[in-house]
């Protein structure tokens, strides 16, 4: 029985004068393909509340920190009864305050 090996490639004989074909031709004829296609675009948008709360976070960030001696004294004013509060003023930052929410 004799086999008919005309018309195929054996790239492993040494008669062979045609070349493998390189491995990376058809990879780079299908990722061309696919650069053209345009990229699908995701978007979010935020809510009014998240964007208050984006500004706050900023602010409170931004805030300087705390000095430590001067709240412990005055939580030993407001113990000892010295701590006096000037409600008009009290009023006033919480009507100004409001335009933060």
């Amino acid at each position: 029985m004799q086999i008919n090996n005309s018309g195929v490639n054996n790239s492993t004989s040494p008669n062979s004068k045609s070349k493998p074909a390189e491995s990376g031709t058809v990879s780079s004829a299908v990722s061309s393909e696919s650069s053209k296609a345009p990229a699908p675009s995701d978007s979010v948008e935020l809510s009014q509340e998240a964007q208050t709360l984006k500004r706050l976070e900023a602010q409170v960030v931004a805030a300087p920190n705390t000095d430590a001696s001067k709240v412990a004294d005055i939580k030993q004013a407001i113990a000892d009864g010295r701590y006096t509060m000037n409600a008009d003023n009290i009023a006033d930052k919480i009507i100004n305050s409001d335009g933060l929410f």
